[in-house]
């Protein structure tokens, strides 16, 4: 294995916490517009 493999791997695993709470908040307005019967607080 290369090591620029293992440093872009350590990247993808180390992931900026603005990008998961960015998906977190993209998945919770999907669920709201899919099912308007959840609520969207």
């Amino acid at each position: 294995m290369s090591a620029a493999t293992m440093t872009s791997r350590k990247k993808m695993i180390t992931a900026p916490s603005w990008y998961s709470i960015l998906m977190i908040y993209l998945i919770r307005y999907y669920i709201c517009v899919l099912h308007p019967l959840f609520s969207c607080s």
